[in-house]
């Protein structure tokens, strides 16, 4: 099976992550930035800066759950 019709035959699901099976990773790294996207707009975000922990005013430290507003929770 030829690349071409490897990437054919992947699919353009909205419910399956593109499969990355070992070349061309920009290629499939642009799929998978475009799939996350496609679930969530912030998702890449996650990605590449990490989950957002609200931390304590004037701290490092991570706020506990009960700590953290409504909004906070939520993001």
């Amino acid at each position: 099976m030829n690349k071409s019709a490897k990437f054919i035959s992947e699919g353009g699901s909205s419910h399956r992550p593109p499969l990355f099976e070992g070349d061309d990773y920009y290629y499939w790294k642009d799929k998978m930035e475009l799939f996350l996207r496609s679930q969530d707009t912030h998702m890449w975000t996650v990605i590449e800066v990490g989950d957002y922990t609200p931390l304590v005013k004037d701290s490092t430290t991570p706020k506990t759950k009960d700590e953290m507003t409504t909004q906070e929770a939520d993001r």
